[in-house]
């Protein structure tokens, strides 16, 4: 399968490239969405579609499975800006600077939307204002080799995540250089 998703729909294609159906709906009720910000297949190629704090689980077939939402608590602005299934029930997520003192700049999280393990930030800035900026909303993840690689943009590491759901540094590039 192909999964390709825009800001307001998750098509669904075979490997030659043929529609082969719309994933969810697009509206304001009950397991619709208004904007996607993320879609990824999942390890059983299950679909989850990310719509604010809101994951939608929907199967191949296009059925609807479940949904959950990620908070955090004593902090009604925390949210996930992208992530990636580190296996059938956890997800590894970035959590962008939006104030420049996040404490916190990745966590693990279930599909009941329970964190399970937070990632301490290293970078703040002197922000007077929150403010929401693309460099610090996206981050990217990787697969190599069985393991599961982020990388933030504003930040010169690349971070391997262990067995043991630590959080390592594996390289630090020297982007000012290039």
């Amino acid at each position: 399968f192909i999964l390709v998703s825009t800001s307001n729909m998750c098509l669904l294609y075979d490997y030659d490239g043929s529609l082969i159906r719309k994933i969810g709906k697009e509206g304001r009720g009950p397991n619709e969405y208004t904007i996607i910000y993320n879609s990824s297949f999942g390890l059983s190629n299950n679909i989850y579609i990310q719509v604010n704090g809101n994951f939608l689980e929907y199967g191949t077939d296009g059925t609807f499975l479940s949904s959950f939402n990620i908070k955090k608590i004593n902090n009604p602005e925390f949210y996930i800006s992208s992530w990636i299934l580190i296996n059938d029930s956890l997800f590894l997520g970035h959590t962008p600077l939006l104030t420049g003192k996040e404490e916190t700049k990745a966590v693990i999280f279930n599909k009941k939307g329970c964190i399970m393990n937070e990632y301490k930030n290293y970078i703040f800035l002197n922000r007077s204002i929150r403010m929401f900026s693309s460099d610090d909303d996206k981050s990217f993840f990787y697969k190599y080799k069985g393991k599961t690689y982020f990388k933030e943009k504003m930040n010169d590491t690349l971070f391997c995540l262990t067995d043991k759901q630590e959080l390592l540094p594996r390289i630090s590039f020297r982007l000012g250089k290039y």
